[in-house]
């Protein structure tokens, strides 16, 4: 006797074979989605960030960024960060800068987040990520604590 199962499609059956039930196998799951791999940066700073942020799953969001600050001054920078999608703050900064910090604020001016470690690694959003409630420009401030020299961060962001 002829199958009437459909060629192509794997079957699962009882333990009786031909006379048992049959159904077709679930599909198999799909494989969560990976991030890209970025080849490492030649530039320094870059590579210290993309190594460091080479542990997520998120994805990059816009360039690098780089500047150089003098002891204990701050540069603001204007990040659009939308809804729906949760982002992360990554610097790293140059010899000469010991303590290197990043502080985040609303469109409003209100302190959002702020860097705590003393380091010249800083990372925003790595305890629990920043998503925005609404889409809208924030301010990330970078401020050279203690020490001189040169900065750079990268924002890294959920979804693709």
């Amino acid at each position: 006797m002829a199958s009437l199962r459909p060629a192509g499609v794997l079957w699962l059956c009882g333990a009786l074979g031909a006379a048992a039930a049959c159904t077709p196998a679930p599909e198999p799951a799909a494989a969560a989605p990976t991030v890209p791999a970025e080849p490492a940066p030649a530039h320094p700073l870059e590579r210290a960030i993309h190594e460091r942020a080479a542990a997520t799953t998120m994805r990059p969001h816009g360039a690098y960024a780089h500047g150089t600050l003098e002891d204990g001054a701050r540069r603001d920078h204007l990040l659009v960060l939308e809804q729906g999608r949760c982002y992360r703050v990554v610097a790293a900064s140059g010899p000469g800068v010991e303590d290197l910090d990043l502080v985040l604020y609303d469109d409003g001016g209100m302190q959002l987040r702020q860097d705590r470690t003393a380091d010249p690694y800083p990372m925003l959003g790595d305890g629990a990520e920043i998503c925005p409630e609404r889409g809208t420009a924030f301010r990330l401030q970078v401020r050279a604590y203690r020490g001189a020299g040169p900065y750079a961060y990268r924002i890294y962001r959920s979804g693709d």
